[in-house]
């Protein structure tokens, strides 16, 4: 029982540490960029500095939608996958809505994601412009990427 909770605990910290990676990269974005741009700029710009951190990552990520075990034959994408366990998804909306977290969750879901974060590059500051949400069915391995 104890190796189980080390390695929880392992995995944890990773996950906190992709999620810094993610939150730094992100901010240094919004700082050298500011708002106003198209959403592919900053998920580009992101990109960049993901790789320039070292960070395991991939972008525009399919995820696939079933339904009671039906595949439903239409995907989805998410922005960016941050070393196959935090996913990223990045907007560029005046303000951050319910159906915006309500899509970012069932990302998580669908993926079977621990964590995401929820970056809104057109927050006049990027404190008020980034959220870290956790999966509310609970972690599991990546199902995609």
């Amino acid at each position: 029982m104890k190796g189980s909770m080390d390695a929880q605990s392992v995995e944890g910290q990773r996950i906190s540490r992709l999620t810094q990676v993610v939150t730094v990269a992100a901010g240094e974005v919004h700082r050298a960029l500011g708002p106003g741009l198209v959403k592919v700029a900053y998920t580009r710009a992101l990109a960049h500095e993901l790789a320039t951190a070292g960070a395991d990552f991939a972008a525009e990520v399919e995820v696939p939608v079933t339904y009671k075990g039906i595949d439903l034959a239409c995907t989805q994408r998410v922005d960016l996958v941050v070393g196959g366990a935090v996913v990223v998804v990045v907007h560029t909306v005046t303000t951050i809505l319910p159906h915006h977290v309500g899509q970012a969750t069932s990302f998580l879901r669908l993926l079977g994601a621990p964590v995401g974060v929820l970056v809104n590059f057109e927050a006049s500051t990027f404190k008020n412009g980034v959220r870290r949400l956790v999966n509310p069915s609970g972690p599991a391995l990546l199902k995609a990427c």
